[in-house]
């Protein structure tokens, strides 16, 4: 999942992905994605997109959430901890999403 809105080297990030795997762009990147479909074909990629709403509907959102305190749930592992947070993804025993946090 990519959340930047800058343009990167796309191509590198797709042949991380496991075959039949999936990218999905929520950051608005306004340059287009220079993107070559070979990689996408080899393999069987799925690109898909969504946008997170304007300016004033994530203000009401931000408002929302203040408003009855929901707070995000996250796991946070130290940078030093990065192979037991792969670790622990991999299990399948995250919950929601895993934060690393920079300890150097």
């Amino acid at each position: 999942m990519s959340t930047v809105n800058v343009g990167l080297q796309w191509n590198e990030y797709l042949k991380l992905l496991s075959p039949r795997g999936a990218f999905h762009f929520v950051g608005a990147v306004l340059t287009p994605a220079q993107i070559d479909p070979g990689i996408l074909m080899a393999r069987s990629i799925q690109l898909t997109g969504s946008d997170t709403g304007t300016p004033a509907t994530l203000k009401q959102l931000l408002a929302f959430a203040e408003r009855f305190q929901i707070r995000p749930q996250v796991e946070v592992f130290p940078m030093s901890q990065v192979n037991q947070a792969i670790a622990h993804l991999k299990s399948g025993k995250t919950r929601y999403r895993i934060v690393l946090k920079a300890d150097f």
